[in-house]
């Protein structure tokens, strides 16, 4: 199928899929309502018959309301990630129509000296890297620039030619993976940032008494609350108890806060990545690159979008005050994350660098494959030894519109071989030297 009718089926079939999220989302908020007025309404009725009527029914109602809401938060997030793909098709369509300066320029990525970057429009508005750059982190730009600023040996550029055969046939694959980055662009500073806490030393698991102390401080209020509600200890104790635990955990949190606040700036990025590698663990890949690539993320014991989720889920509760605050009297909430970051981090101090620029491959690898559905005409080259050699034919500048761009042929046979071009002025010989160079 051609790629244009792929790209317009593609976006019909999507609103389609709007459409039906949208309808969801007015029916979900219809029964959150209902549920709503059958509370009131069963306050109103139920309360001459006793509370213990009330009680049973609002609970059961307050879970159904629960589970409303999580089921229109998930519709929520597909009503997005639909409308990012139907966003992506459109941006298709207009890069086959040779309309593709809404993409990035990569000017940031120019070097001020480079053997042929600036003379091949290598960045910058109307660049190669903005008519093939499809990647959604600053990890995945800078290394489709860098594949395009240094040359690569043979055995490498044969594997990224075999797994962009591959990921070209995995076109709604890739536009997920693109997708999930619209929601927040993975930056270099996150990275970074996880490496300097990383690099850290511990404050807590090298001492082992914290350790005692992230048991025995709940159990011992716990205990004085149990007393208390069996009548055998008096409220005052209760009381008194309740609030040195208070001036305890307050104490741990003036410990914690920097962590949590260091960590707490790349939350959405760590979800985006979490999502963005479990997309990349649930696949089945066959090219080497590709399986070499996922098989960092699958560990023996864990998969990295598992361990992602779980360090995002930690700095999520400290954030929801309702949760956290008879979390951090009753159980030292602060003490205990802070010993499970730290454990966190041990076990992964190695690998979670690395989830990144595996990712930031990954994107790079999907923008060649999305150039190729687009140009299924365009030919992988073959390699030959010994340098120097070059065969091509019917060889055009990509970054000119087929219907204008006039091909032609080269062949040099070796290394001691010099090809003269001559012509008149404004014949195109600038314009087959960059068609060569590109």
């Amino acid at each position: 199928m051609p790629p244009a009718n792929y790209y317009t089926q593609r976006i019909v079939a999507l609103e389609q899929q709007l459409q039906q999220l949208l309808k969801k989302k007015s029916i979900l908020g219809w029964l959150r309502f209902t549920v709503v007025v059958l509370l009131i309404g069963a306050l109103y009725l139920l309360l001459p018959l006793g509370w213990m009527y009330v009680a049973i029914s609002a609970v059961l109602l307050l879970i159904a309301f629960t589970r409303l809401l999580f089921t229109d938060l998930r519709n929520k997030s597909n009503i997005e990630n639909t409308r990012h793909l139907i966003a992506i098709n459109e941006d298709e369509l207009k890069a086959l129509a040779h309309n593709y300066f809404h993409f990035p320029t990569g000017i940031e990525h120019s070097p001020k000296e480079h053997l042929y970057a600036n003379d091949l429009d290598i960045f910058g508005r109307a660049s190669l890297y903005q008519y093939i750059n499809r990647t959604g982190s600053e990890m995945g730009g800078g290394v489709l620039a860098n594949w395009l600023l240094n040359p690569a040996d043979t055995n490498a550029l044969q594997q990224r030619q075999n797994a962009v055969k591959e990921l070209t046939d995995a076109t709604e694959w890739r536009q997920q993976l693109q997708a999930l980055a619209k929601d927040k662009k993975i930056q270099t500073a996150t990275q970074q940032r996880l490496q300097q806490w990383l690099n850290e030393a511990d404050q807590f698991s090298s001492d082992k008494y914290w350790g005692w102390l992230r048991f025995v401080l709940p159990a011992i209020i716990l205990t004085i609350i149990t007393l208390n509600i069996a009548g055998i200890l008096p409220y005052q104790i209760r009381n008194m108890a309740l609030l040195l635990f208070a001036i305890i955990a307050y104490f741990f949190a003036k410990k914690a806060a920097p962590v949590h606040l260091h960590l707490s700036k790349m939350v959405s990025e760590l979800e985006v990545l979490a999502d963005s590698v479990e997309l990349i663990e649930q696949h089945n890949f066959k090219s080497d690159l590709l399986a070499q690539i996922q098989s960092l993320f699958l560990q023996k014991n864990y998969t990295s979008s598992k361990a992602l989720k779980e360090l995002k889920k930690r700095l999520d509760l400290r954030f929801n005050p309702v949760v956290f605050v008879p979390l951090a009297i009753l159980f030292q909430w602060d003490l205990q994350q802070v010993l499970s970051l730290e454990k966190w981090k041990q076990r992964h101090h190695e690998n979670a660098p690395q989830w990144f620029e595996m990712l930031a491959q990954f994107e790079a690898l999907s923008s060649l494959a999305t150039l190729f559905f687009n140009h299924p005409q365009w030919c992988f080259p073959i390699f030959k030894q010994p340098h120097f050699f070059i065969d091509g034919r019917q060889v055009g500048h990509p970054l000119i519109n087929a219907s204008k761009r006039v091909d032609n042929d080269i062949l040099i046979n070796s290394k001691g071989e010099i090809m003269l071009i001559t012509g008149s002025n404004m014949a195109g010989k600038s314009t087959y030297l960059r068609s060569i160079g590109i």
